[in-house]
């Protein structure tokens, strides 16, 4: 699937960054992955973060690809998230600008603000939503601001 999703663009860059994050009296090893698919003029940003040995990188393109689904398949909108995804879709130098400007070294301790664990079947499945604080939510700001 992966394969699939990459070739649905120009180009994609990845980005990883792994983290600590303090869970009880510990650490959690966190990979962050970013995708940021280049398609024409725009950009279509993917992320995906987990601690498990999972597909770290399929997810992001998977959002990726999706946002690039919702621009093809959805009227314009001025309305957040489709306005903020079209736009981008349409001006990637403006967030690959941002992107190459950026300078971070000093990295926040990330915090948990919701942690949340649903079992089905008898603890067959599972489905865990975490939520880390600290951050700024894309729909803050102007149309120009990029998240990633």
């Amino acid at each position: 699937m992966s394969q699939y999703f990459v070739e649905q663009f120009d180009e994609v860059r990845f980005f990883k960054k792994d983290v600590a994050v303090p869970v009880g009296s510990g650490f959690i090893k966190v990979e962050v992955g970013q995708t940021m698919a280049l398609l024409g003029d725009g950009i279509f940003p993917g992320s995906s973060a987990q601690y498990t040995d999972g597909s770290l990188w399929q997810h992001s393109l998977l959002e990726s690809y999706r946002h690039l689904l919702a621009v093809r398949n959805n009227p314009r909108t001025e309305k957040f998230p489709g306005n903020k995804v079209r736009y981008f879709a349409e001006n990637a130098k403006v967030a690959l600008k941002q992107i190459e400007a950026a300078q971070r070294a000093d990295w926040p301790l990330p915090t948990i603000c919701l942690h949340r664990c649903q079992s089905y079947l008898d603890g067959q499945y599972f489905v865990a939503r975490t939520i880390i604080g600290g951050w700024r939510s894309w729909h803050e700001g102007p149309i120009e601001r990029f998240l990633y």
